[in-house]
């Protein structure tokens, strides 16, 4: 693993001037031993030794490095992915970033009712959530057959992952095409089509009878649209469409029903994309607007793939990316909202942030220049608009909130780390 900012900010070579390097202008060399600091400590105290005064105290040894705190946890991940390839072992990945298919569809398994119904009764829930939560519940009414069969339902929702693993990582390491568009590529022609299955059908539109004079010319061009479209449907159908319906077409003992797997497989193919694409192209404006474009598919994509582990994932991209907390602070207004529960991610993210070393050096500097600022224009009879503010001292109020919050800044409880 390379660490170019160990070698472009550590090292500045200094050109010397032509004429420096003629004997008569070299500085001359000197053989007297500068006194070092702890040379005067120890001088001192045999001083006062020698007078009878008790003798000063040394300091404890000041270890100076120009190696900073992130820095030295990259060479501690290094040393230990070291370690465990030595010993053989798988290397650790952090679950924000995991991208292992198989711990992703396990966030997944279970009753579909335990991810899209938490919160459906919840006042302040936007009434695009609840639209999703009712669609799903009409699905699944509309759906309803016998327990399925776990072990065929998981069986081929692993299957699937894998192969979706291994078709986004040829497309984040493709060398003829731009690797984020080919792996939104996999995701509109094998994940998104699989909102198909479990689209709630439309009620028929009634006919209008003014129209009815005129129905005799418009119903070929009708016919003609329909023909094409159920044409174009049929082309456009995934093999993984074909599979889930040749699974869950038996009408005698059916296996289970389309929502059983697109409820598991959908949500755990996003949030693999989305962690891929946050570790191989986190740069890529697909990565950021995958959240939109999840909204845009509908309320049942929405509450399917906006998941708490999706929500965890995004937070951690888009920090990263921009570092906007108005963005940041939108976002966890947005699962608020949508009804999307809070874990203990989206705290380890928050404490995370709060935690990090220049925010515990800086903002308590950061509110002693705001006073000697507000002191120096006081002394001078210049009046600023937001000098009352800098009075409050809103730093201070948050700095002593930390120690009352459940689990930001190093006051933090241990379970959250």
């Amino acid at each position: 693993m390379d660490l170019p900012f160990l070698y472009q900010t550590r090292v500045l070579l200094r050109l010397g001037r032509a004429g420096a390097t003629r004997p008569a202008l070299r500085p001359r060399r000197t053989h007297q031993i500068r006194k070092t600091k702890f040379f005067q400590l120890q001088a001192q105290r045999r001083a006062a030794a020698a007078a009878g005064h008790p003798e000063p105290e040394l300091s404890e040894p000041v270890v100076t490095s120009t190696i900073t705190p992130e820095e030295q946890r990259a060479f501690a991940r290094l040393h230990e992915l070291a370690l465990r390839q030595q010993a053989g072992l798988p290397p650790l990945d952090s679950g924000r970033l995991n991208v292992n298919p198989e711990s992703i569809l396990a966030l997944f398994a279970g009753p579909p009712q335990r991810h899209f119904t938490p919160y459906h009764a919840a006042t302040g829930v936007d009434s695009w959530a609840k639209k999703g939560y009712q669609q799903l519940e009409t699905v699944a009414t509309r759906q309803s057959s016998s327990p399925p069969a776990e072990d065929a339902v998981a069986r081929f929702c692993s299957d699937q992952m894998c192969d979706y693993y291994r078709g986004f990582n040829e497309a984040l390491h493709s060398t003829s095409l731009s690797r984020d568009v080919a792996a939104f590529g996999i995701l509109q022609k094998q994940v998104f089509p699989l909102l198909e299955l479990i689209t709630p059908p439309s009620p028929s539109a009634k006919r209008d009878p003014a129209s009815s004079s005129s129905s005799h010319i418009l119903e070929p061009m009708a016919q003609t649209k329909k023909s094409a479209r159920a044409k174009k449907s049929k082309a456009s159908r995934s093999p993984v469409n074909e599979a889930i319906l040749s699974l869950t077409a038996a009408t005698a003992n059916p296996t289970a029903s389309p929502l059983d797997i697109v409820s598991r497989l959908y949500p755990a193919a996003t949030l693999l994309a989305l962690r891929l694409l946050t570790k191989h192209q986190p740069l890529s404006p697909i990565a950021s607007s995958l959240l939109s474009i999840i909204r845009d598919l509908g309320p049942t994509s929405y509450v399917l793939a906006a998941n708490t582990h999706f929500y965890n994932t995004f937070l951690f991209l888009r920090w990263n990316v921009s570092s906007s907390l108005s963005e940041i602070c939108m976002l966890l207004g947005e699962m608020e909202r949508g009804a999307v529960e809070f874990d203990k991610g989206t705290a380890a993210f928050l404490a995370d942030w709060w935690r990090k070393q220049p925010q515990e050096k800086w903002w308590p500097h950061i509110e002693e220049w705001r006073r000697l600022i507000a002191r120096r224009m006081e002394s001078n009879g210049v009046s600023s608009s937001d000098e009352d503010s800098m009075r409050d001292h809103p730093y201070s109020i948050l700095m002593g909130q930390r120690a009352e919050d459940g689990g930001l800044g190093q006051w933090a409880r241990k379970v959250w780390l």
